[in-house]
């Protein structure tokens, strides 16, 4: 949430909080509201007090889009310099990736080629550096190039789902000819509803996976091609393997959601409903869904708990208010059990709080 990170950035800072990394966070914020003149100040703060890796990139695309006159030129060599020292830092920013990306695109600046590389160079465990380099040579003359990025982001040991994606399907770019034609196609042929279409695609996505199937997005379109022609079990399997290689994605979830519950699997598909709770914490529907889920389990202990949980956070709900009304009776026990753990969580912390008393004590 931007809108309220920048007002607990505007707060911290106001109150006295001289932290380099606070201030290059409201200063980075600050462009997002277009308060570029009243965002340099801070940057340069940054930058001298703390060598804020991000302020490094924001100020250099501050000065470099400054129409400042006959001064332009002295902001470019600035922002140029800026950069140069970016590169050299222990850690790079995102921002200065972004700016030295977009000045090789968009103005064919030789330098900016020079230090994308340098940083390949300077950072060769860094997942972002080699993507933004693998990205300037997939866009550009020799495609061919990337592919040394593309199998040094697939070795690293850490990198993200988003990263990993990013390799494999760079990688197939260059090893399937017109690929992000085709597989573009095949997505609007599986979301298109057309059956015809969606056998055709599937051929293609079965090519695709066969290349390299630790690709995520392949599976989860072969189970939608797949599903109104093979079946559901059919659609299971490649969502099975979608999940595997992509477990934070809700769109998979809620998919194995739906047809689980459909062949009256309602425990198979709580623990899909947990994780798609978790990445999306905020939402409700997804809650009410996993407390159905668990009624239908006959889990009615848990359900019991996440309807009470939730209606502490929105009272009068209908549609847990309805959950929990229509619950059997507890078991014998049950609400004794539950009554026992809620004194017991009570009893934990005042326990600790004398413990600490007891600590100070001694310490004294």
């Amino acid at each position: 949430d931007k809108a309220n990170a920048f007002k607990v950035a505007q707060f911290a800072v106001e109150r006295g909080n001289e932290s380099p990394r606070v201030i290059a966070r409201l200063a980075s914020l600050m462009l997002e509201h277009d308060q570029f003149d009243e965002a340099e100040p801070f940057l340069r703060r940054a930058i001298e007090e703390g060598k804020v890796p991000s302020a490094y990139g924001d100020l250099a695309n501050v000065l470099w889009d400054r129409d400042a006159g006959a001064a332009a030129g002295e902001d470019r060599e600035e922002a140029l310099a800026l950069l140069r020292l970016a590169v050299e830092l222990p850690s790079i920013a995102k921002s200065s990736l972004d700016i030295l990306l977009d000045l090789h695109e968009e103005e064919k600046n030789e330098e900016a080629t020079v230090l994308l590389l340098r940083a390949a160079e300077k950072h060769p465990g860094d997942a972002t550096v080699l993507r933004y380099v693998a990205t300037m040579y997939l866009e550009g003359d020799d495609p061919t190039k990337a592919r040394e990025y593309l199998e040094k982001l697939l070795a690293l040991p850490r990198r993200t789902l988003d990263d990993d994606a990013f390799a494999r399907r760079g990688r197939l770019t260059l090893d399937i000819e017109e690929f992000e034609e085709r597989y573009d196609a095949a997505i609007e042929q599986v979301r298109s509803g057309d059956a015809k279409q969606a056998t055709q695609a599937a051929r293609f996505l079965r090519e695709i996976i066969a290349r390299d199937e630790r690709f995520w997005q392949p599976h989860l379109m072969l189970a939608l091609a797949v599903r109104e022609a093979e079946g559901d079990d059919a659609a299971l399997a490649h969502l099975s393997n979608a999940v595997r290689l992509r477990p934070n994605d809700a769109e998979i979830r809620n998919l194995l959601v739906a047809i689980l519950r459909k062949q009256g699997r309602p425990r198979d598909a709580v623990e899909h409903l947990r994780a798609i709770v978790a990445l999306n914490p905020r939402e409700v529907e997804p809650v009410v869904l996993l407390a159905a889920t668990l009624r239908d389990a006959n889990m009615f202990a848990e359900t019991r708990q996440v309807c009470k949980a939730a209606l502490q956070m929105l009272p009068n709900h209908p549609e847990f208010k309805r959950i929990l009304d229509g619950l059997p009776a507890p078991e014998p026990g049950e609400e004794e059990e539950e009554e026992e753990e809620e004194d017991g969580d009570d009893g934990g912390g005042d326990d600790e709080d004398e413990d600490d008393d007891e600590n100070r004590d001694g310490k004294a």
